[in-house]
């Protein structure tokens, strides 16, 4: 990776810059505390990301079903775990707000810092799986210092389709060799890594709770850096 090429910096959004199961456990525990119940709101929020998003886009990739936004895959299993876990007593109102915290999930504690230095020197943007709306909303939400917005949404694609990649490519000018692709899932890597886009590694490994004993399957390219945060990615960058 020749870094002074560099120009753009894509991110996976969901694990990689925010907290999606920190943030839907809590809104679970609130919300538990509103009706008076109790239940194990990590398993919750594990179900809800595996068994929903990462299983549907799983089967989207390969063709075996047709690409549907993230809202939707959400929500229908969302309403299942309703049903699994005894809760259906709460509100129309509740259940909608639940399903729409993945337009507010809050970022990790470096994510922040990390991408305000970074943006002093670079474009940069998510390149996600969310939803359009998903991701400007989040934007909005948590005032992350984004350029662009890459949504799988507009391509009717979800990563890791390995066209999705020459897609983002060709959307910020065709040149590979100026964008950085940054994400905390080596599969995720290797798509970018195979269109020619460098490639960063951060690990995030409470991004299925500190006790969950999720790790995903490695990737099969080697990243070209290997950072702990997005602040020390920044350092190296030289951007402070």
């Amino acid at each position: 990776m020749d870094i002074s090429k560099i120009k753009i910096i894509m991110f996976d959004t969901f694990g990689t810059v925010m907290d999606w199961h920190g943030a839907i456990v809590d809104t679970g525990i609130c919300l538990g505390n509103k009706y008076g119940f109790s239940i194990d709101w990590n398993s919750f929020a594990n179900s809800w990301r595996v068994e929903s998003y990462i299983n549907a886009v799983d089967e989207i990739v390969k063709g075996l079903r047709p690409w549907e936004t993230n809202d939707v895959i959400n929500k229908r299993k969302l309403l299942e775990l309703i049903e699994r876990y005894r809760i259906s007593f709460m509100s129309t109102e509740d259940v909608e707000k639940l399903n729409l915290i993945w337009h507010r999930l809050r970022p990790w504690c470096d994510s922040l810092p990390g991408l305000l230095q970074l943006s002093k020197k670079y474009r940069l943007g998510p390149f996600s799986n969310g939803d359009f709306r998903l991701l400007l909303d989040m934007e909005k939400y948590w005032n992350l210092p984004w350029d662009f917005i890459i949504s799988g949404q507009m391509f009717k694609k979800f990563k890791p389709d390995p066209t999705i990649y020459v897609d983002a490519v060709n959307l910020l000018g065709g040149n590979p060799q100026e964008i950085l692709m940054v994400a905390a899932h080596p599969t995720d890597l290797d798509g970018a890594a195979n269109a020619g886009i460098s490639t960063v590694y951060i690990p995030r490994p409470n991004e299925f709770g500190k006790h969950s004993g999720y790790v995903e399957s490695p990737g099969n390219t080697n990243p070209d850096l290997i950072v702990s945060d997005l602040v020390c990615l920044a350092n190296i960058l030289g951007t402070c």
